[in-house]
């Protein structure tokens, strides 16, 4: 079971999909850098990046499960994959779910990219199929609900979330305006902060991740103070952080 309440870093690329590093040197990375519990999520069943097709899974979970195994004394290694909305709509009837229950998680990508004309109970019916954590990777949730403004915006989208016991991650390397504000609070916009009352009222689980695709690369200090945000939320019950 995933680990909220944790120095944390729960995305990573490998040369298993676009990233540069092997599964085992971004553990390592992790572990001399005092990180107590590292996911590894390489793209899977995705038209339009280097990704794992359906038939590499099951190698893929077995490699990375023996990692989790030889480092268990460590750190806590979790097993999951990144797919996009776009793959998800496109392949659901074919994805392999049995294996895909296996993971530890799935982290859906894009989806501040949405059409408004998708409803967000489309994507909802899809993920009943996913019994593993599900959590949201890199999406701008302000951004997100400002497209369904005439459903109910912000309490469109979170409610989604929280029907769908979805998960949303505080991504460090992206460049949208929610995680610049939130690594940078001197920044803060009232979006934000609408945002992140709106996850504590709903107590959604928040996540740290890198999406690291290369070690060289690799911002420490960002991740640090993702994770002190992160601990606030997932801590804090009344809203009183801001």
């Amino acid at each position: 079971m995933l680990d909220f309440n944790c120095f944390m870093d729960l995305h990573n690329h490998t040369k298993w999909s676009d990233g540069a590093d092997k599964a085992e040197d971004i553990i390592v990375n992790a572990i001399n850098h005092q990180v107590e519990a590292v996911g590894i999520t390489d793209h899977f069943c995705n038209d339009y990046k280097y990704s794992i097709g359906i038939n590499m899974l099951e190698t893929y979970f077995s490699e990375i499960d023996k990692l989790k195994q030889k480092y268990k004394n460590s750190i806590k290694v979790f097993i999951g994959v990144e797919i996009s909305y776009i793959s998800l709509l496109r392949n659901y009837s074919i994805l392999p779910y049995d294996l895909i229950n296996q993971l530890d998680f799935i982290l859906i990508e894009d989806l501040d990219y949405i059409p408004a004309t998708i409803n967000l109970e489309v994507i909802a019916a899809l993920l009943n199929s996913i019994k593993c954590g599900k959590g949201l990777a890199h999406t701008d949730l302000a951004k997100l609900a400002d497209k369904y403004e005439d459903k109910g915006g912000l309490d469109y989208v979170l409610d989604f979330i929280k029907q769908s016991n979805l998960f949303w991650e505080i991504n460090t390397d992206s460049a949208h305006d929610i995680f610049l504000n939130i690594l940078d609070p001197i920044k803060i916009e009232q979006k934000t902060i609408a945002v992140l009352k709106g996850i504590i009222k709903r107590k959604i689980p928040v996540s740290v991740g890198s999406d690291t695709h290369s070690l060289i690369q690799y911002n420490y200090e960002r991740l640090k103070t993702a994770n002190e945000v992160a601990e606030k939320l997932n801590k804090t019950g009344d809203g009183s952080l801001f």
